[in-house]
Parts: structure tokens; C-alpha cells; sequence
């Protein structure tokens, strides 16, 4: 018997607005309350980290329904960005892809390895600037920050819309033989297929399906796969898996953006479209590479 057809149900959509809600609420209090502390110190690493580990304290909470380690990750670094902007008056980052504008985050780790005095400085929009840097820079834009923030909000709402029916829909086919899903335990941090740093389908692993295996074709060959999440590309995209084409790869479960090292001097090129995960046909063709 096949799958049924994935679709994201209202209660799914309706969770995923009160979270959201509750993840801006919370963003703004830390803001308001916790990083200035940090910037008072003028401390390294330590305070910050300490700081920005709150934003994401709502996500976390549900981690019990939903995998939430790499959401949780881009909420925190996102909004040490937002904190960065309101402090500084800074513009924050955001990339072209297609038609449509992403906000741009820094490569993991990269700021909270600052000291709070770096940060919120009268460099701080000259510093984003470097930590997002993608070697392309015609894509690379700088954005009134309430026009970034609410971008990265509105993609989030529908991202863990997504992840939350998708969850329940990978687990109702956790045991269809057609179908292959890893659980957070697995290594989420690469995410990748055979070859990549993760391989295997984890169905004898506990917890909560977390990513799905898919078939990406590509235009070109010898590429190498990356992505990133639909409300905000890293401008260090996590690798997946290579070389195409078609080459095996396991998406986590929400709505996604693929890359190939495929521009200029081996840069990241994205596609133009967004893939919903879970899918009951789990293969994709590009024509952007």
C-alpha cells in the first residue's frame, strides 16, 4: 500500500503560530533584558553564550513533540542578530534566491566567538557584513531589521508547521518499505546520505523521525549538496552529500532550499525553490545547477 499524501492540517498551522508567537515574545524580552547585560561585561564568549541560549527556550520546551536541535540553533543566532540590530541600529543580512528574499545567517558559533564589545560596536553592521560574507556578493543584501525579522518569523510559522504534521506523517510510515527517515540522534548536524557523514536509514533508532531520504538530480555532475532551512540560509550551508548526479541525501523534515557548489569558484548556488519534506515520493530535480 502506498503512502498517504503529505499536507500540513490546521491544528499543525495553529501550533506553529502559537510557538512562533511565543519564540518573537521571548526574542524581544532577551533583548530587552539579558543582552544588555552581556554587553555591559564586556565579557568574551561565556556571557553571550548564556544569553543567547534563552532564545530559544520556548523552542525547546517542545522538544518532546517535535525535533528542535537545528531549529533551536538558527533561533539563537538569529537573534543575536536581531539584538546586534536594535542595540546598533544595524541593517541585517539577507539574501536573493530566485524572487524571493531570505534572511542571511552567520556560520555557526560565529557570534558568540566575539566578545559583546566587538558586537555591539559601531562595526557591528561591518562585522555581519564579514560573517555572512558568500563569496557572491550581487546576492547578498542589507535590510531594515523589522522587515528581516518579520521574514524570518513568517518563514519560521510555516517551516515548523511543516515539521510538526510532518512528524506525525513520518511516523504513521516509519515502516513503509518504499520510505527511509533518520531520528535527531542520528546526526542531524550533517543530515547527510551514504558518504556524507550519516548514512543509513536509523528506523532501529528511538525517538522521532527527523529527516527523510530523497533523490536530488541535478543539470550538472560532480556536485556536492547542500542546504539550509526556508526562513534563513546560512552562509555556510550544511552539507549533505556528493557527488551528483543523482547522488542520496536526507532532508530535515519542513520546508527547505537546496545548494550546489556551483558558482563561481566553487561557491553556493540555490535553487529557486523551496522542497517540502516528508514527501510520499521523495526525488528532485533542479535545473538552477
Amino acid at each position: 500500500m502506498s503512502p498517504t499524501k503529505f499536507q500540513v492540517d490546521k491544528l499543525s498551522l495553529s501550533w506553529a503560530s502559537e510557538l512562533v508567537r511565543s519564540l518573537e515574545h521571548h526574542q524581544n524580552k532577551v533583548i530587552e533584558n539579558e543582552i544588555p547585560r552581556a554587553f555591559r561585561s564586556f565579557i568574551v564568549s561565556p556571557s553571550l553564550e548564556q544569553a543567547v541560549s534563552l532564545f530559544s527556550d520556548p523552542l525547546r520546551r517542545k522538544k518532546s513533540e517535535i525535533p528542535v536541535a537545528d531549529v533551536s540553533a538558527d533561533v539563537e543566532d538569529f537573534g543575536m542578530l536581531a539584538a546586534v540590530a536594535q542595540l546598533t541600529n544595524a541593517q541585517l543580512p539577507a539574501i536573493r534566491v530566485g524572487l524571493r528574499t531570505v534572511p542571511l545567517l552567520p556560520p555557526k558559533g560565529s557570534l558568540t566567538s566575539l566578545s559583546a564589545n566587538e558586537l555591539f560596536s559601531s562595526k557591528s553592521e561591518a562585522i555581519l557584513r564579514d560573517l555572512t560574507s558568500t563569496g557572491m556578493n550581487d546576492a547578498v543584501v542589507f535590510r531594515p531589521a523589522l522587515l528581516v525579522r518579520r521574514l524570518f518569523f513568517n518563514g519560521l510559522k510555516r517551516f515548523l508547521a511543516i515539521r510538526v504534521a510532518g512528524v506525525r506523517w513520518a511516523q504513521s510510515n516509519f515502516e513503509d518499505r518504499t520510505l527511509s527517515f533518520q531520528v535527531e540522534t542520528a546526526h542531524f548536524a550533517a543530515g547527510a546520505g551514504s558518504g556524507g557523514g550519516g548514512g543509513g536509514g536509523g528506523r532501529s533508532s528511538p525517538g522521532l523521525p527527523s529527516m527523510q531520504e530523497w533523490t536530488i538530480h541535478t543539470s550538472g555532475t560532480g556536485y556536492s549538496i547542500y542546504y539550509s532551512a526556508q526562513y534563513g540560509i546560512r552562509s555556510k550551508p550544511t552539507y549533505l552529500n556528493g557527488p551528483t548526479t543523482p547522488v542520496q541525501v536526507y532532508l530535515p523534515i519542513g520546508r527547505v532550499v537546496l545548494a550546489a557548489n556551483a558558482g563561481p569558484g566553487g561557491k553556493p548556488l540555490w535553487d529557486h525553490s523551496f522542497i517540502d519534506v516528508p514527501s510520499p515520493t521523495p526525488v528532485y530535480y533542479t535545473k538552477a545547477f
